[in-house]
Order: structure tokens, then C-alpha cells, then sequence
């Protein structure tokens, strides 16, 4: 096994992974396990086809895993009702859906989990003492008298959390029958959101049971809902019974009669039954609550990652000139100029220990995209990241978050951005709009940011990059984001991960993520492959004879042409722009991962294959045949230069979507011939090596061809001031 520990170059923290008991973890794809328990130097798992047998594994053992792809955790994989899901979808998710399917699915869950939340603060409310003028809350059940006032509440409180911005779609409430039925598939398939889209293929089941008998059978099967607790014997005893006795008067009728069902039919009957209100029926609702409580009334917040915070922030630079001093060296044209441009950064931080999970900046609003890439990078180990920004600490918090709280803004409600939150498996809320108390860590971070950081950023900010070149406006734009992201994340992991705080009673972020991570674990991120079909780029692709094509390197397998001949030849394939040596296709019931046919590295990205392929291209103008030994000749040589670093750390590039690689496959791999001539089939590409130079521009080719912004003004050269040679940060951070 590989030493991972070393080449993440992490050798001082490994993380301490969650594992709940109705986890399953699979190892290399094949080897699946149930959890026994879990201590603070590993866990003891248990192989599904040998229960009693016992195997242990040590965090460093479970990380090393998780970082080559060859462990993955499904933490409700053996949650009640989930099987049933499994069998309709497989391995698809709501990402998966059609947007009108996905709209709907997301709707119906919101109203579902409206029912439970409100459920839940009724019998808390019920169980406590009330308070002298404190409101009674209404009675929560199934019942028409409460879903007639309910429903609509529901719609209004929805329809609340959308503001301005991009208008998206929703569902029309349902009516009281249907929620009834849409709660109950949502309750028997494990709260998972897929149990309410709709099936593939055929959606009847035909019946071949007489409806006079089912009538008959369903009446007595809903006497199992009962307190007096009669066992399906004793119905099914009492159903014969009463069959007996019609099948008399029917039979001095010429009657058809009645027949008397299977047991296995009978109890199939009683366990198709909402075992919600079975259970309530049975054993009383306190006994009913889910297992899985669907209410955040609160901050009561323990674990890391129990919920995340997400927020957009938006920098006026005329601000942040003038903090640091800079404002009064422009003339009035000058200041003129720039007071238009704004940045825009969307993060993420985590309540429990107010750890930095994720910055993503924008040169204009924040969009679905920037907020999805986020949600990537808090599943991504950062420990690169902070390297590149000339941090000297660590930034190793990474994880799968329970819950995440938003603004209510566009790019945070959009129907892809709930979807992809759903498909990681994580809860999503928005407060009210108006109440931005709500979310007071994020605000708070905002405030910090804006006032005591200042000091810290000056002679840094807005520098040198005006001497780096003739660059067009929109080129000193995107350089200026560069460099603050770069800043920023510096600021982040250096100064405010290791400060007192007092929200965590003076201990430092740092301190509380590594204690509270140690006594509760993480959700553990979802693995490499199941990240590409979550996030990756989806482009269409025709299947021949040597595959799916994408950039000159042909992906193959067995099972991509057995879909070849059933007639699909176009097939829709997402992309891992951080990793080429494979490639995701959907099936039409799931992703199949497919590895590249030529030996393609595993660690090689679209921003070094595209340099590499410029490289080429100046050495052997006009030539459409590439050498695989050649193109990673070049790309090794961007790795020992730096540039493939700075290009690899996607700070503040533009979004990778489908357009933009259809644009560059024409500009630089239309009609290229790819040829294997390498002897090892394992290639191993160079050590990255991080550029001394954080602020340099990176691997041209991605990003260097974006349109200008005709709303954003060239950045005035401002000449920087010195450096300070020593900086002291503030004693505390509050919010």
C-alpha cells in the first residue's frame, strides 16, 4: 500500500472518519463491510458475507484508502427503506433527473420534511411544561382537518425562502391524498429524496388478485394499526373467518366467492401499510418519531460538519484601498474608474468549530456554478491548496456535510445547487429572508474580514501584478482576483484557523476542529470517482469502436460496448477536470466509470493537458499526431516550472462547463491523433512543485481567452506599499 501520508505531504493530521451503524464500506469496489465500532486509534468492521468475523483498520489506514480512491462509505446504505430505492434507481441520484423530474422530486422532499419539522416542535412542545403566554402549537398528523391548514403554510413558508434573482421553478402543493402518499413513499424508502421521483420503465404492477377479495383483505390488514398490538396470525385468522361466513350468504346468491389470501400476501399487505402511522398507531406517536429528527430550531451544534454555513460577500475595492491607505495616491479619475468593480466570494464555514471549509471568488455575482464548486471543495482534502498560497499551516478540513444553512439569494436556491447538496447526501435550509441572524457565523466572518484584516493585507493587495506586463483590462482583473483569493486563503489558514475565538470560548478553530474531529469523527467525502459524477462537467459523446473520445484520449471497456450495441451511440459523459485517467457515462439507470484506453496518469489535469498540448503545438506546428511520450514530457516540465501548480489551484477561473471544453477540443484536439508509444503502462508524472512566486498566472490556454467585461473597469495601477516586516494579528476574533 502505498504511503499516502507522505505524498500529501499532511504527515501531522490524519482525520478521524464517522461512520454510523447503518453504514456500509466498501473497499476496492468489491469487499463491502458493516461498522462494529469505532475507538480513537480506528475502526472495527465486520465483512457482510461473514458478520462474525471482526477486521480493524486504523485512521491512517481508512485515509490512505480514501486518498487512492479505494474506499467508499455509503452511511445509510442499510438505513430502513433505502433497499427499495436501491432496486428502482440503482446508483442514480436527483443530479441524474430531468429538470422537471428533478423540480419535482426537491419540491415534494421540502413539503415532507415541513411535516416532520413541524411534527417535531409539536411534541416538544408537548412534552415540555408550557410557559405563561407563550402560543399553543397545533396538533400535527396525516389527518385532512390538519393538512388543510398545514399544506398551505407549507407553500407560503417555500415560497418565503425565494428572493430575487434568477426565477426558478417549483411545485404546485399537493393535495391532502397525495402528500399522504408521496409522505408515505418518502417515509418507507429512509427519508431519501429518491424514493419520490418517479420510476423508469414500466410503472404498474398488474394485480391478479380479484378487487372484491383485496377490498376485503385491506380492511382486515388495517387492523394490524391498532393499540390492543393483534399479531398478522391472528388477523389472517380472523380474516379466513370472515370470509367463511360472506362465502355462505354468496354462495345461496351464485356469488362469485371470496378467497382467503397467502400468508405471504397478507403480511406483504400490512408491511405496504405507512409504518408511520403504524407505528403511531401501535406504540404511540413519541415512539413514532423518526430516527432521523428534520428540525434545526437551533444552534445546538456539536460535530464538525453537523452544519456548514454558505454566504456570498461582495468586496468594494474603494473600501479596501482606502483601509489600507492606498485611496489617497488616485486622482478623482482614477477613483472614478474603479469605484464599479466588485468582487464577489462565496464561503463556507463550519458552525461547530468556525473552520474555513471553502472560498470560491467571482468577478461578478455569484453563480450556481460558484456555489457548486464550493460544495467541492469542502469535500476535497486542501492541504495543496494552502501550500500553493505560501500558507505554512495546514488547511486539512475536508469532510461530507449534514447540513448546510444559505442565503436565500439565487445562486444558493437554483434547483442544480439543491441537487447536488441532496446527491452528497447533505440536508439543505434557508432561513427567512430578512433574518440574517440566522446565519450570524458567516456574517460575523464577513465583519472580521472587512475590519481586522486590514492591517495585515497592506503593501499585499492590488501589488505588483501591474508590473508584470501589457495585460488588457479584463487580464488585470483577473489577475487582481488571483492574487486576492491567493491573500485571502493565506490570511485564512496562517492568522484566523490559529487565533482565539471567542464564539469557541477562546480556543482557536484549529484547536476545536482537531479536538471535536477526534471525539465525534467526519462524514467521510465521497471517493474520487463518485465526486466526478457528482460535480464533473457532462459533455455528449458518440460510442464507436475505440470508445468515447474526449481531447485525443479514448476511454473503452466491455460494458461501454455492450451499450454501443443496443443502438445508443451517443451517450452523455462527465469529466473530472482534476483527474483524465477516467471518465464517468451515464447508462441510463447509472454512471459507469471507464479508464482511459492509453496510459494515462492518474493525477494528470485538463489545465496541464491543455498546456501541454500549446507546448507541443509551437514545437510542431501543424502536426495532428501526438505522442503520449511527448505530451507528458511537456507536462512534466509545466509541473517542475510551477505553472502547473498555480493552474491546478482553480482559485478564481471561470467555470468549466460544457462549452468551454467543446471550445477547447476545437481549438487544440479537433482531428488529433493520440498515440500510446509509452513501454510502462503506469507513467508517473513529476512531483508538483509549488512556483516561489504564488501570484504568478499559472498554465495559459483554459482561462487566458475569456471575454472581457464590459461592466468592469480596468484596474488602476496602484504602486504597492512595503511590506511590513512584522505583522501581529488581533488577539480575537468574535462573532
Amino acid at each position: 500500500m502505498p504511503n499516502l501520508i507522505a505524498s500529501t505531504r499532511v504527515p501531522t493530521y490524519v482525520p478521524t472518519y464517522f461512520l454510523s451503524a447503518t453504514a456500509r464500506v466498501t473497499i476496492d469496489g468489491k469487499l463491502h463491510y458493516k461498522p462494529v465500532e469505532s475507538s480513537d486509534i480506528g475502526h472495527v468492521i465486520a465483512p457482510e458475507s461473514n458478520p462474525a468475523r471482526r477486521e480493524f483498520f486504523s485512521h491512517v489506514q481508512f485515509y490512505e484508502m480514501m486518498c487512492t480512491d479505494r474506499l467508499e462509505v455509503d452511511q445509510e446504505y442499510h438505513y430502513h427503506g433505502r433497499e427499495k430505492t436501491r432496486a428502482r434507481f440503482g446508483d442514480a441520484r436527483v443530479t441524474d433527473l430531468a429538470e422537471d423530474a428533478m423540480v419535482r422530486v426537491l419540491g415534494n422532499t421540502e413539503y415532507c420534511k415541513g411535516f416532520l419539522r413541524r411534527k417535531a416542535a409539536y411534541e416538544a412542545s408537548a412534552a415540555e411544561k408550557p410557559k405563561k403566554g407563550s402560543p399553543k402549537l397545533r396538533r400535527i398528523s396525516l389527518s385532512d382537518a390538519c393538512l388543510d391548514w398545514l399544506l398551505p403554510d407549507l407553500e407560503a413558508e417555500i415560497a418565503g425562502q425565494k428572493r430575487g434573482g434568477k426565477v426558478t421553478k417549483s411545485v404546485a402543493r399537493p393535495s391532502n391524498r397525495h402528500f399522504r402518499r408521496i409522505f408515505k413513499r418518502f417515509y418507507e424508502g429512509g427519508y431519501d429524496p429518491m424514493s419520490l421521483a418517479a420510476r423508469t420503465g414500466s410503472r404498474v404492477r398488474i394485480s391478479y388478485h380479484h378487487p372484491e377479495d383485496v377490498v376485503i383483505w385491506d380492511e382486515f390488514s388495517r387492523k394490524y394499526a391498532h393499540h390492543l398490538k393483534p399479531t398478522m396470525a391472528k388477523l389472517l385468522k380472523e380474516l379466513a373467518a370472515e370470509i367463511v361466513k360472506l362465502n355462505l350468504d354468496r354462495a345461496e346468491k351464485g356469488l362469485r366467492l371470496h378467497k382467503v389470501p397467502g400468508r405471504k400476501v397478507f403480511e406483504g399487505m400490512i408491511k405496504s401499510l405507512n409504518a408511520f402511522w403504524v407505528c403511531a398507531q401501535r406504540e404511540g406517536e413519541e415512539a413514532a418519531r423518526k430516527k432521523y429528527n428534520i428540525t434545526f430550531t437551533g444552534l445546538q451544534v456539536e460535530r464538525p460538519g453537523e452544519m456548514v454555513q454558505m454566504d456570498e460577500w461582495t468586496v468594494d475595492l474603494i473600501q479596501w484601498l482606502g483601509w489600507t491607505g492606498m485611496l489617497a495616491r488616485l486622482s478623482e479619475d482614477e477613483i472614478k474608474a474603479i469605484r464599479k468593480v466588485r468582487l464577489r466570494v462565496v464561503v463556507a464555514i463550519d458552525i461547530a468549530t468556525r473552520c474555513i471549509l471553502a472560498m470560491r471568488f467571482t468577478p461578478s455575482a455569484a453563480t450556481e456554478q460558484a456555489v457548486i464548486d464550493s460544495l467541492e471543495m469542502m469535500a476535497t482534502d486542501k492541504a495543496r491548496l494552502a501550500r500553493l498560497c505560501g500558507a505554512t499551516s495546514l488547511w486539512p478540513y475536508h469532510l461530507t456535510p449534514e447540513c448546510i444553512v444559505t442565503d436565500n439569494g439565487g445562486p444558493f436556491t437554483g434547483i442544480m445547487v439543491r441537487a447536488v447538496m441532496t446527491a452528497l447526501g447533505c440536508d439543505y435550509m434557508n432561513p427567512p429572508a430578512g433574518l440574517p441572524q440566522m446565519r450570524g457565523a458567516i456574517e460575523s466572518l464577513f465583519h472580521t474580514f472587512a475590519t481586522q484584516f486590514m492591517d495585515w493585507f497592506e503593501g499585499r493587495t492590488f501589488g505588483d501584478i501591474f508590473e508584470k506586463g501589457d495585460y488588457k483590462a479584463h487580464e488585470r482583473v483577473s489577475l487582481a482576483i488571483d492574487q486576492l483569493n491567493l491573500l485571502f486563503v493565506q490570511a485564512i489558514v496562517d492568522i484566523y484557523h490559529h487565533q482565539p475565538h471567542s464564539g469557541l470560548a477562546g480556543e482557536t478553530p484549529h484547536n476545536a476542529w482537531m479536538r471535536l474531529s477526534r471525539q465525534y469523527g467526519v462524514m467521510p467525502p465521497p471517493p474520487r470517482s463518485v465526486r466526478r459524477h457528482i460535480f464533473g462537467t457532462t459533455v455528449e459523446r458518440d460510442i464507436t469502436d475505440q470508445g468515447v473520445c474526449f481531447w485525443g484520449i479514448h476511454y473503452q471497456s466491455k460494458e461501454l460496448q455492450q451499450i454501443r450495441l443496443q443502438a445508443k451511440r451517443k451517450v452523455m459523459v462527465r469529466v473530472d477536470r482534476f483527474s483524465l485517467d477516467a471518465v464517468s457515462v451515464w447508462t441510463g439507470t447509472g454512471w459507469l466509470v471507464v479508464k482511459a484506453l492509453e496510459a494515462i496518469p492518474e493525477d494528470l489535469s485538463i489545465w496541464e493537458w491543455v498546456g501541454a498540448r500549446r507546448e507541443v503545438t509551437v514545437e510542431n506546428a501543424g502536426s495532428t499526431e501526438l505522442n503520449l511520450s511527448t505530451m507528458l514530457q511537456a507536462v512534466n516540465r509545466l509541473r517542475l516550472a510551477g505553472e502547473a501548480a498555480t493552474a491546478r489551484a482553480n482559485l478564481a477561473t471561470q467555470p468549466i462547463d460544457a462549452e468551454k471544453l467543446n471550445k477547447l477540443q476545437l481549438q487544440y484536439f479537433d482531428g488529433v491523433v493520440l498515440r500510446d508509444d509509452l513501454e510502462r503502462r503506469d507513467p508517473t508524472l513529476a512531483p508538483l512543485v509549488f512556483a516561489a512566486d504564488p501570484l504568478h498566472h499559472g498554465i495559459e490556454g483554459v482561462d487566458d481567452d475569456l471575454p472581457a467585461d464590459e461592466n468592469q473597469p480596468a484596474i488602476i495601477t496602484i504602486k504597492a506599499a512595503k511590506l511590513p516586516a512584522a505583522i501581529k494579528p488581533a488577539t480575537d476574533i468574535s462573532f
